[in-house]
């Protein structure tokens, strides 16, 4: 008679907010020689709690497939994750309707001086800092927009001509959606400071092509009217636990 016993394993969760993400994460690792369940709870709650999750499991079965000891494995995440804690800084910008669109820029303290966030750990800080700030990575824009009169207009350009196009006249605000087999999607708001015009870009991206500079999605409505924007976008305020603190 055999000893082996399957253990099967089945989870539900429930996100805080409707049709977001579980900020918590359940994995399991399968051996010869046992199962281990590893339960992590992100901070905070909706998308970016659960990227963290994800990030904290991710590490904890690569190092175990390493077979370190569960000793081992947990003091170096546990490590990790409080030095980015330690490190971590949101340079504040203001929002545009509600308080998921913003103008924060994300930074990473290195030594005595401030880098901004560019790295696969930190996957939506990292597309947020590339839609508001200056970065080294020149990306391959591909562009529907829509105009008046049910036209679409398909076209392609680089990243840097995109954004110096409306660098002048537009502040720039950004919200993350989704983030799905390692797709990104988010919102960026263009508003114009003159003419009083809204335009919207809805930008999709991988993981990989953010990271390496590829290629990134954009359907853009320009020149919106501020009043229709506001209504879609209604009033709608959410405070969010952030593990980025604020540069004073």
């Amino acid at each position: 008679m055999s000893d082996y016993t399957h253990v099967d394993i089945h989870s539900i969760q429930s996100s805080k907010k409707s049709g977001m993400p579980c900020g918590d994460m359940l994995a399991t690792l399968r051996t010869n020689t046992g199962t281990t369940i590893i339960c992590a709870d992100g901070i905070g709650s909706g998308i970016r709690a659960h990227i963290a999750a994800q990030m904290c499991v991710s590490r904890l079965t690569e190092s175990l497939q390493q077979e370190l000891s569960l000793r081992t494995v947990f003091q170096s995440v546990a490590t990790t994750m409080q030095t980015y804690r330690d490190s971590a800084f949101v340079c504040k910008g203001g929002a545009f309707i509600i308080p998921q669109i913003n103008g924060n820029i994300y930074y990473m303290k290195t030594g005595d001086a401030f880098q901004p966030v560019f790295a696969k750990n930190w996957i939506i800080e990292t597309l947020s800092n590339v839609m508001l700030a200056p970065v080294e990575r020149n990306y391959t824009v591909q562009i529907t927009q829509r105009i008046y009169g049910g036209e679409i207009l398909r076209y392609e350009l680089n990243s840097r001509d995109f954004f110096d196009y409306f660098s002048e006249n537009c502040d720039r605000y950004f919200g993350i959606e989704t983030v799905e087999r390692d797709v990104l999607s988010g919102t960026l708001i263009l508003a114009d400071k003159n003419a009083g015009n809204i335009h919207i870009a809805f930008v999709s991206v991988s993981a990989p092509d953010l990271l390496n500079g590829g290629t990134m999605k954009i359907q853009l409505d320009a020149n919106i009217p501020r009043h229709n924007v506001e209504t879609i976008f209604g009033k709608k305020k959410e405070g969010k636990q952030q593990i980025f603190k604020e540069i004073k």
